[in-house]
């Protein structure tokens, strides 16, 4: 697969402790100036399907901890975890987006916990595989497919990556929308 322009830091299958991947991220993006040309995202799967968040929202990823289970949560929250002595909510990305259960490996289940505007939140999804730095010229912004639907109202765009597509997903209006489902619960 052709990649000019882009590089990559796979996470493939060693065995991290809590703090190494979150480490390998916050050490990329402290140590290299990649210019105003370019995006440094993480990516993750949920199932089959690639998706990506700016790796400057990320704030850490850790193995899938102790999750304790909130009465009356909307269905796609999974509970709440503690994070240091920190309280945050734990979203089921693939709950959130309508995804049949997990067929993968336990093991790879990743929590990225990420912060916008002093809020911060773990995403619970099935594998975390790369930090990725790739020009801007390569990601189709997202105009709107004029659909209705859980992805579209999400999609910061689409990241061309050789013959493959990563979704980068939007996390202000990842946590917009998440805030107006709960409000319906």
């Amino acid at each position: 697969m052709e990649m000019t322009g882009t590089a990559i830091a796979p996470l493939g299958h060693r065995k991290e402790s809590t703090h190494t991947l979150a480490n390998e991220i916050s050490g990329l993006h402290e140590s290299v100036d990649f210019g105003e040309g370019a995006i440094q995202l993480v990516c993750f799967k949920l199932g089959e399907e690639e998706y990506a968040l700016d790796v400057m929202n990320v704030h850490e990823i850790n193995r899938v901890s102790d999750v304790t289970r909130v009465p009356k949560a909307p269905f796609f929250v999974e509970g709440v975890m503690n994070l240091r002595g920190k309280i945050l909510p734990v979203i089921n990305l693939r709950k959130r987006f309508g995804f049949p259960p997990p067929t993968t490996d336990a093991e790879e289940a990743r929590t990225i916990v990420v912060f916008y505007e002093g809020i911060m939140v773990g995403l619970a999804v099935d594998q975390v595989f790369q930090v990725l730095r790739i020009g801007r010229e390569k990601i189709e912004i997202n105009e709107g497919l004029g659909l209705v639907n859980v992805l579209d109202a999400v999609m910061a765009g689409v990241a061309h990556l050789g013959d493959k597509l990563v979704v980068l997903l939007d996390l202000p209006k990842l946590f917009e929308a998440i805030q107006k489902d709960a409000e319906k619960c």
